[in-house]
């Protein structure tokens, strides 16, 4: 059986689908990487050779490595020898246009709860076609990780303090919070603020557990503060405050760092009793009701006004514009089905009181 038999088979075997796509039957389901053997159930980390082998050194034939483009098709990369049959097939990644191809990040990371299992990575889905000698055709998917840790790292935070050399009993503790960040392959810092309008967070867990996510405030470090992947925070801050840091580069955000809580850092004991007494008779007090109250629901969201006063929502992209509004006496619902995946802020004001709500909208 010549060649282009070969291929004609190959292409109609293809196109009827009969291909297997997890390989094993002809190609070994494990991956050389630089030497290295790899289960390609498991991502194959930056390597200067990849390595694909048949079953059995006896099954030869005909290798193609093809992956998904930037603009969305599939392109062959390598392929083997089209005269010469072998049962294996080495791959020389620097002969390959990496930047032509599609980037798949995966990215898990949980800010409130983050742990050192997050991770965010760069990776290309590589598809190994084979076809026999004999006529028989396999295929194995390869996710293979160019760079790891493109992103940035993991922030290291060392040397927390918060002090305030003047507290009075009568005002609330707010002091200046210095610590040092050590972020790799990032060239900016963010420190996202979180702080409770009508009072601090009293704990931490009362931060993690609350259901409406509120938009924090945003402390940005440019490159000229930040170097040789250093920084050292020092701002001003009130007690019950919520820190979250992480850093940033041209592939985008990475992970955050454990959340810090200036409360923890607090030392000075009058502060710490005084705090302790507020938060004792907040927590005994009984509440009544909010005036506004703002939820999501489903693909809507929802504001809730005591009374009849008339309630405004709107719903706010990133680059500031009005994307969405609703308003109603005592109730304002608006519908979310009809925007872009992405972040948005809900704002609703019964006239009054003001209520801030941040929405996730997934694809």
């Amino acid at each position: 059986m010549n060649k282009k038999l070969f291929l004609l088979l190959f292409l109609l075997t293809a196109a009827m689908g009969l291909c297997r796509a997890q390989g094993g039957q002809l190609i070994s389901s494990t991956c050389m990487a630089d030497g290295v053997e790899y289960g390609t159930n498991l991502p194959v980390p930056t390597a200067s050779t990849l390595t694909f082998k048949t079953m059995d050194d006896e099954i030869t034939g005909y290798w193609t490595v093809s992956s998904k483009a930037t603009d969305g098709t599939n392109v062959v990369i390598a392929k083997s020898d089209e005269n010469i049959p072998s049962a294996e097939f080495i791959l020389d990644t620097s002969c390959v246009k990496w930047d032509e191809l599609y980037e798949a990040r995966f990215i898990k990371t949980d800010f409130k709860n983050p742990s050192e299992e997050d991770y965010t990575e760069v990776g290309y889905g590589l598809e190994v076609d084979f076809i026999s000698a004999s006529g028989q055709t396999d295929n194995l998917y390869v996710m293979y990780y160019i760079l790891p840790r493109r992103f940035p790292g993991k922030p290291i935070i060392t040397g927390i303090h918060y002090t305030n050399e003047e507290y009075e009993t009568e005002d609330w503790y707010h002091g200046i919070l210095t610590f040092d960040v050590y972020c790799e392959n990032a060239n900016r810092i963010d420190a996202d603020l979180y702080y409770l309008d009508d009072r601090p967070y009293f704990t931490i867990d009362e931060w993690k557990n609350e259901t409406d996510s509120f938009c924090p405030v945003t402390f940005v470090f440019e490159e000229d503060e930040f170097v040789d992947g250093h920084l050292t925070y020092n701002e001003d801050h009130y007690w019950g405050a919520i820190i979250c840091i992480r850093g940033y580069n041209k592939y985008g955000f990475g992970v955050y760092a454990a959340p810090i809580f200036t409360s923890d850092y607090i030392t000075d004991p009058a502060a710490l009793a005084h705090l302790k007494e507020w938060q004792i008779s907040v927590s005994t007090d009984t509440p009544t009701f909010e005036d506004l109250r703002i939820v999501r629901s489903g693909d809507s969201v929802v504001a809730v006004a005591d009374g009849d006063a008339v309630v405004t929502l709107e719903v706010i992209g990133i680059d500031g514009a009005k994307r969405a509004s609703a308003s109603g006496r005592g109730q304002a619902v608006a519908d979310l089905t009809q925007l872009s995946p992405g972040a948005y802020v809900v704002r609703a004001s019964d006239g009054t009181n003001v209520k801030t709500l941040k929405a996730m909208i997934n694809e």
